[in-house]
Parts: structure tokens; sequence; C-alpha cells
């Protein structure tokens, strides 16, 4: 639908009407397979990217999809391809493009090129915490319970069954950033230097306000 972007009509090929699921309500996310890289104007990232995000509204969102399995398989497939991808991802997270899914996981599994260090240590060096399902980012979520215990604090929380665990948050010029994300049956923590904070996260994506970790 995009000005210069050319192939497969999907809803005359394949009878799927995507932006009908996101109006009626039907999905939490669109995830569009954006297969392929900057050397094919005619499908390109940024545009189709920017033409998915605008059809977002409340709080639903976009995934990317992006086609890993091609890593490698030629020059214009190489790592920092994937890294470009990411980047115009994260450009437009105020439009509701909130993270990427990769098809598939064979070249993680094997680290091609180098792929898995370069996740772990380059394009997802930080931790983040998921983004909250429509309708329950306004979920009541008790803040977790943190009692001295040695030279930590041990964790405790009333409803830790229904937890997708614990965000701990480090204070910033910029403001809390993620420093971690705990499982939730997590029962200790011990403080770093500077300004931390730990919440609860429930399943769903709601979260509870941050409890000041002492120093």
């Amino acid at each position: 639908i995009p000005a210069g972007i050319v192939g497969l009509d999907q809803y005359a090929s394949l009878y799927a009407d995507p932006p009908r699921w996101f109006d009626a309500g039907w999905v939490d996310y669109l995830a569009p397979q954006l297969y392929w890289n900057a050397s094919r104007p005619q499908q390109d990232y940024e545009t189709l990217l920017a033409w998915w995000t605008s059809l977002v509204a409340g709080e639903r969102y976009i995934v990317a999809g992006n086609y890993l399995s091609e890593l490698g398989s030629a020059a214009a497939w190489d790592t920092a391809e994937f890294e470009r991808q990411v980047a115009l991802s994260r450009a437009y997270a105020g439009a509701g493009s909130l993270g990427n899914i990769y098809f598939q996981i064979e070249p993680l599994r094997a680290n091609r090129d180098g792929i898995r260090d370069r996740f772990r240590d380059v394009i997802y060096a930080t931790p983040a915490r998921p983004p909250a399902r429509p309708g329950r980012a306004a979920v009541f979520v008790a803040p977790p319970t943190l009692t001295p215990d040695g030279d930590g604090l041990r964790i405790d929380h009333p409803d830790r069954a229904v937890l997708r665990g614990f965000v701990r948050y480090t204070w910033t010029e910029g403001g809390w950033v993620v420093r971690a994300v705990l499982p939730p049956d997590a029962t200790r923590v011990v403080p770093g230097e500077g300004d931390e904070a730990l919440s609860a996260i429930r399943r769903g994506g709601a979260e509870s306000l941050g409890r000041r970790l002492p120093r």
C-alpha cells in the first residue's frame, strides 16, 4: 500500500485483512513480516514499518518480523543489516513499534557470523520489560515487600503466583532504566551502588509502583 512498494497483495492473494483485525480489536499486536534488506527499495523496511505503525491506536502495537535465516546468505545479509533493522524499529517506538520477532532460531543456536554474541553484547545488551497487553496496563499490582536479610534484601509478594517477574531499575541522569528482569520465584536481591528500585510485573504486562532499595 505505501507509495513505491510493490509485491504480493495479501488481501487479494491470501484473503487476510490485518488492518481490519487491528481496528476490530481481535488481536493485541501485529507482526508484519518485513523480510527484506536495504538493497530492496521496492520493499523498503522503513517505509513499510512506518505504514504499519500508522495503523496503531490505543494500547495495541507492532512487532516487526525479521528474516534471520538469511544471515550470511549474501553480502547484503550481514549482522550490520539486522542492527540497522533493529535501530529503525526502535526509532518508531513512539509510534507503536515495540520489538522484533526473528525467523528462525537456528542462526542463534549456531551463532552464525557471531550473531548470538552480537545480540548479547550490542543489540540487546540492556534488558527490557515486555509491553502490557491491551487493557492490562491499568490492572493494579501490589509492589514487592523488601526485608533486610544479611547483606541483601528478602523479596516477598502477596500474589507471586500471577507474576511474570520483578524489574530492577537504576537511576541515571536520563531517568530510571532497567538493570535486570528477575524471575517470579526470585527471593533475594543485593543492593548495588546508586539509587535503585524494584517493581513487580504481572502476566499481561501490568506493573506495580517501584519500591526503593535502601543503600
